[in-house]
């Protein structure tokens, strides 16, 4: 039986569950969304789907709410729900998960009236429907949003993936939508946006989109991607260290690693060295790596910790270690990913390979480990499953999914892998892929941020498990489209 029936099988045969489970969003649909904001919710009793009585639960914090069902012409059938919630951050979408609960249905009485300005998408499952992942998210994320503008990491996370998906299908769509964001921020002379671009807040996560340039630069030899390369080379060369050369994740963050960090170097002085031919970046990226496995790992789990403080000050600092708290799962992707992808640039020759091959192989091991046996996902807190507040994360799940599926690929792992990675697609598309009258795909389940910055964090598992998720965040969506790519 191929990989792609196997695929299929699972599919089909887990496909009766997603029946079970409804999604609407909501969009605050203006521009300054205050918070906390009161407002009152008015769900069309048809549009949902629902035989019988159900459950609701608010997505973004994972907690049930309270509802009210109303029959406003009394012919004894409902019309409406109306929930009254408030609305704890700035986030445009809020997205909720309807349950039944097999009780019979209650009137309530309401004179409530809608706030006009939110706007409600009934979403459905039909995954089983769906032939053409890969296209599918990218055009899904197009729609949604046609002109991005913002220069973060999210957003060069997926457009490195759909890069990749570009250079497959030569589909000059997707070439132009990435370019089109990119030339946003280079001027004619090559030099970055400094509006966008603040080098001496040196951030790490400044040099995933470095990546899209050095691509861009491949295809069109436009000696503006190779300026713009040029200044976050230099970001690097001045990039605050510790003692003994780690890159501090950000200026604000003294003297602390993180684990998405080396991500965002890492894979960015490998690309650099193979395209440039700059073997001393390969060695450059390998002391990142092999710094944040000594300072942030853990030799008992064999996981990795998010978070480094060389000074110990930060409060979330273990007093022997520096190391923080808790194992954040898509930190740990983020790391895992590291070694892995570095793989695909740097030389056969270089001894190095090797040794990421052997890095990649060990951390699978404790990743398997705490994969929870029956969603075949991975929590937020990753060795925690025995924690009520924990959840299932989607970021991370598809990012450990996709790491499995290429190294199988890439002849690291064994074929159990592929299977394993099939399986958390399936999981994925059950429980948290729904789609709305247009087609288009949307995620849930992915943790909004998890930052270790001592303003706003205390690095601790109430903080972990309290971290708002996001529907549609552009981290899920990325990892989703580096799985599926992997599974075609």
């Amino acid at each position: 039986m191929s990989n792609k029936l196997i695929f299929i099988f699972l599919l089909t045969a887990s496909s009766a569950f997603a029946q079970n489970k409804g999604m609407f969003v909501v969009t605050r649909d203006y521009r300054i969304r205050p918070f906390p904001e009161a407002a009152t919710i008015i769900l069309d009793w048809k549009s949902l789907n629902v035989q019988n009585d159900f459950d609701i639960t608010e997505n973004s914090f994972g907690k049930a709410i309270t509802k009210k069902i109303v029959d406003i012409n009394n012919d004894n059938q409902p019309d409406h729900v109306v929930i009254e919630y408030v609305f704890k951050s700035d986030e445009q979408q809020y997205s909720f998960s309807v349950k039944p609960n097999n009780k019979p249905i209650t009137f309530s009485a309401s004179n409530a009236t809608a706030d006009a300005r939110l706007k409600i998408t009934y979403l459905k499952n039909i995954s089983s429907e769906i032939n053409n992942w890969s296209d599918k998210i990218i055009e899904s994320v197009m729609s949604f949003n046609p002109n991005p503008d913002k220069y973060d990491y999210e957003t060069a996370f997926f457009m490195n993936a759909m890069f990749v998906r570009y250079l497959e299908t030569k589909n000059q769509s997707y070439f132009n939508y990435i370019k089109k964001w990119v030339d946003r921020f280079i001027d004619s002379h090559g030099s970055l946006d400094p509006k966008q671009y603040k080098v001496d807040e040196y951030r790490l996560d400044n040099l995933l989109a470095g990546r899209l340039f050095i691509s861009l630069y491949e295809a069109t030899k436009d000696s503006r991607y190779k300026g713009a390369l040029q200044q976050l080379r230099q970001q690097l060369q001045y990039q605050p260290r510790t003692v003994d050369g780690g890159y501090w994740y950000r200026q604000s963050c003294p003297y602390q690693l993180w684990l998405d960090g080396v991500y965002m170097s890492g894979i960015f002085l490998m690309q650099y060295g193979k395209v440039f031919n700059e073997p001393k970046m390969f060695d450059q990226a390998m002391q990142q790596i092999n710094l944040v496995n000594e300072h942030n790992g853990d030799t008992e789990s064999g996981l990795l910790f998010h978070g480094f403080d060389e000074s110990g000050n930060a409060s979330w600092a273990n007093e022997d270690t520096g190391t923080s708290r808790e194992f954040w799962s898509r930190g740990i992707a983020f790391y895992y990913l590291t070694l892995l992808e570095c793989i695909d640039y740097i030389p056969l020759e270089n001894l190095d390979r090797k040794q990421l091959g052997m890095k990649f192989r060990e951390l699978t091991r404790p990743i398997q480990k705490f994969e929870d046996p029956t969603s075949a996902l991975w929590y937020e807190v990753i060795n925690k499953s025995y924690e009520p507040r924990n959840w299932f994360e989607t970021s991370a799940s598809a990012m450990f999914a996709y790491g499995f599926a290429k190294g199988y690929n890439k002849g690291i792992l064994d074929k159990s892998y592929l299977a394993a990675a099939q399986k958390v697609f399936v999981s994925l598309q059950r429980d948290y892929i729904f789609f709305d009258d247009q087609g288009r795909l949307y995620l849930d389940g992915t943790v909004k941020t998890a930052t270790l910055d001592p303003k706003v964090s205390k690095g601790d598992l109430d903080y972990y498990v309290s971290a708002e998720r996001k529907i549609n965040d552009l981290k899920g969506l990325a990892a989703l489209l580096y799985l599926s790519m992997e599974l075609d």
